[in-house]
């Protein structure tokens, strides 16, 4: 009796997470919102050479894509191959 319990408890969980995952699964691949994501620079190791790695990003190789979309909009280019 108590493997019955344990096995429905077991799948009632995984019922939970598969039907909590397909609905933000369709709405992140909709592109009906824009996705926020952040980024965390993190140094895997304490040695000097990686802290000055680290502090001397500043998020420079980041800053070419953010005004990319904002021109390709403006140029009618949606990227999908078709223009409107």
């Amino acid at each position: 009796m108590f493997r019955k319990i344990r096995i429905l408890i077991l799948l009632l969980n995984l019922a939970t997470v598969a039907l909590g995952t397909w609905p933000a699964n369709s709405r992140l691949t909709a592109w009906e919102h824009t996705v926020h994501v952040a980024i965390y620079p993190i140094a895997a190791d304490d040695s000097p050479a990686t802290a000055r790695f680290v502090a001397a990003m500043a998020f420079r190789w980041c800053r070419p894509i953010l005004p990319q979309p904002t021109r390709a909009t403006r140029r009618g280019d949606t990227g999908l191959g078709a223009s409107t």
